[in-house]
């Protein structure tokens, strides 16, 4: 098993742990939100009530249909809900701000956000936004040097590259920086990491932890159990179009059999530890880091020996 993932040294760190714990003031909240399709039966949300704090790092998780695409286009108000108010720094979208002005404030990475690059050169691709915004040109060289570098893209290497000559994590770390250019307060990311081999998964992993280290609030939509484990502090679990769990990690996992009801996976290495327990190996359950997973392995077979 290996136990060397970058991004956990930064994920394991207290000072990234603390940066990413839910502060004052709210960022974004729903009151009582509930958002119905006009064609649809049944809602697609129903009375959901979820606070976003500044600086947090929250996954999203549910099953297929269970609300989770709904409630992302809700939070940068490409939808506008059917029931309840979605506020912005407590101002109400769609009366107090725009959904034009939401969106320089609250970033969306769609699947596969790399489709959307087709300027001839990474730079133009990044500048897009910021030059929408009518910035100064200083200004646009500004923000896409910093949002390449911020995705771990150096200028000088790629700014002047066409973005169809990048790997595929390359790619979708330049889409990515294109929505970092408008220099948004939050990110919200649906399933990043979808068809990236393991080096691109880990990279744009890493990246994620090193942004929201840096202050910039994350939600992360993933049905990856393990991503989300490692690097959420908080996890808001949708089923149904209803929140039915909200909590750290290790709380959320703890209803195991609630999990795997709809459909969902458990970490592995939340599987390998309860398969431990029940052979008799007093090992914790709640741990998902693999190093810290290894270490707690090790302990418990030299206790037994």
């Amino acid at each position: 098993m290996a136990c060397s993932y970058r991004f956990l040294d930064a994920i394991s760190n207290p000072n990234y742990r603390k940066a990413i714990m839910p502060i004052e003031p709210t960022l974004m909240e729903l009151k009582g939100v509930g958002f119905t399709y006009p064609t649809g039966l049944t809602p697609a949300l129903a009375n959901v009530d979820l606070a976003i704090y500044e600086g947090e790092f929250v996954g999203l998780i549910g099953p297929t249909g269970s609300g989770k695409s709904t409630l992302v286009q809700l939070l940068n108000g490409l939808l506008q809900p059917t029931e309840g108010i979605v506020l912005y720094r407590n101002r109400p979208i769609g009366r107090e701000i725009s959904g034009v002005e939401l969106r320089r404030e609250v970033g969306v990475v769609f699947q596969f956000p790399e489709t959307q690059l087709f300027e001839p050169t990474v730079f133009d691709d990044v500048a897009f936004g910021p030059k929408n915004l009518g910035l100064s040109r200083r200004e646009i060289e500004r923000r896409v040097f910093k949002a390449l570098e911020a995705v771990g893209l150096g200028f000088e290497e790629f700014a002047h590259r066409s973005p169809f000559s990048l790997s595929g994590g390359e790619m979708r770390r330049a889409a990515i920086a294109g929505v970092l250019a408008m220099e948004p307060k939050m990110l919200v990311l649906d399933e990043p990491t979808c068809g990236l081999d393991a080096r691109g998964r880990n990279e744009l992993l890493e990246m994620l932890a090193t942004l929201n280290s840096a202050g910039l609030t994350v939600i992360l939509v993933t049905h990856n159990m393990d991503e989300v484990a490692r690097l959420a502090m908080r996890l808001v679990v949708l089923d149904d179009g209803r929140i039915v769990l909200d909590g750290p990690p290790a709380t959320v996992f703890s209803q195991a059999d609630r999990i795997t009801e709809m459909g969902l996976d458990l970490p592995a290495t939340s599987v390998l530890l309860r398969r431990l327990r029940e052979r008799g190996i007093e090992v914790p359950t709640e741990l998902f880091e693999i190093s810290s997973t290894c270490e707690a392995i090790v302990d418990a077979l030299r206790r037994r020996a």
